[in-house]
């Protein structure tokens, strides 16, 4: 581990990690407490624009808005946000320096009305959960490695390098790797 475990954390999953829903995920915890912990994966983009899954009473900017990202596989169905922009009003949860979470769709609409760039608002359809003492057992097991969440990490508008920069250099060798090749011993 680095860092402590809480709200604001990022959990970056291990080689040893091995369920699919999140090999190579690096998710910000956004909720952490004696009844379980609740988070949303941060670098998986969907194919998916804002403005396909919005009524048409919502003001997305021009080419779309913000794409949508998988924030987890439980209640897929359910969109949640992350934003960074620091107004009185719109009643949205801290989570780390730059980077507040939201759920209701009153807060978006202010959201997309006040937003002049769309790099600091994210969305994501599901979320991450742990049910009571899951997530500290897995800690426990080395599934995941805690980060310190970061907005510039949250927001970067390409977030597919994310996991190798949080997990160290992508130049460096991966010991669980299996050699491939016929110049095998």
């Amino acid at each position: 581990m680095s860092g402590p475990l809480g709200k604001g954390s990022f959990l970056v999953a291990t080689r040893a990690l091995s369920d699919p829903n999140f090999a190579r995920t690096v998710i910000l915890l956004c909720d952490h407490g004696p009844d379980g912990a609740m988070g949303l994966i941060v670098n998986r983009p969907l194919t998916v624009a804002l403005a396909d899954i919005l009524s048409d009473d919502f003001q997305v900017p021009e080419a779309g808005g913000p794409r949508v990202h998988q924030g987890g596989p439980v209640q897929q169905d359910h969109l949640l946000f992350l934003h960074g922009i620091p107004k009185n009003g719109l009643d949205a949860h801290p989570l780390c320096e730059g980077v507040w979470l939201g759920g209701d769709p009153e807060i978006l609409k202010k959201v997309l009305a006040s937003a002049k760039a769309p790099p600091f608002l994210k969305c994501y359809l599901g979320y991450a959960g742990w049910a009571a003492g899951q997530l500290e057992a897995e800690l426990e097991e080395g599934a995941w490695v805690l980060r310190p969440g970061k907005a510039q990490d949250v927001f970067s508008p390409d977030s597919s390098t994310l996991w190798s920069r949080l997990m160290g250099s992508p130049a460096k060798p991966d010991p669980f790797r299996k050699p491939r090749g016929h110049d095998l011993n």
